[in-house]
């Protein structure tokens, strides 16, 4: 599946219902859980992987935070009418709508890409130092190098209960050996 090439992996620092304790953790629902939260998407790629250039900024904001950008079952019928990403993958509908039909319109998940922008607009990725292969099966901290780059380039990764992180990053699909690179919700000591 060509989607999986880009956006493999979203690692969630969303821990919407839940409190953390020292260990990061999970441990017990939090009494009053948002009703909206506002989304920071940090787009990421490797010394050895990089983003697929057919996605630009407004990919994702369709991708993550329409709504109503449904395929619905007149639209099967005709080539034309069907909603693709730019890779081709049929669209379902948006991580929003998702969050929005889950919720019976409960909870309202807004946001935007706060990398920084190149002169024509599009994000600036983040380029990591390592090869993507090294955190899928070394040691390395993907999530220390993450943020030591977004300081870097003075990117506001702060959180609080109604704004959240999320990390998309470029490359293939997980392949499980290692620990940095699997899907993860979790809390981050000290400022986020």
């Amino acid at each position: 599946m060509k989607s999986c090439k880009l956006l493999v992996l979203i690692i969630l620092i969303l821990n919407l219902n839940f409190a953390h304790d020292d260990t990061s953790r999970m441990t017990h629902p939090i009494e009053h859980p948002p009703s909206e939260v506002f989304l920071k998407v940090l787009l990421i790629e490797f010394s050895d992987v990089t983003h697929d250039e057919s996605y630009f900024r407004a990919d994702f904001d369709t991708l993550l935070f329409s709504t109503g950008y449904y395929i619905t079952d007149e639209s099967l019928e005709g080539e034309d009418n069907q909603v693709r990403s730019p890779d081709g993958e049929l669209v379902f509908g948006s991580l929003r709508d998702y969050f929005l039909s889950m919720s019976n319109g409960q909870f309202s998940l807004t946001g935007g890409i706060i990398n920084n922008l190149l002169d024509n607009g599009e994000p600036d990725w983040i380029q990591l130092d390592t090869s993507k292969v090294l955190y899928d099966t070394g040691p390395y901290s993907f999530i220390s190098e993450v943020f030591e780059k977004t300081n870097e380039a003075n990117i506001d990764t702060s959180t609080n209960d109604s704004t959240k992180i999320v990390i998309i990053y470029a490359g293939n699909i997980y392949t499980g050996i290692g620990h940095s690179l699997g899907p993860q919700a979790f809390g981050i000591p000290g400022d986020y």
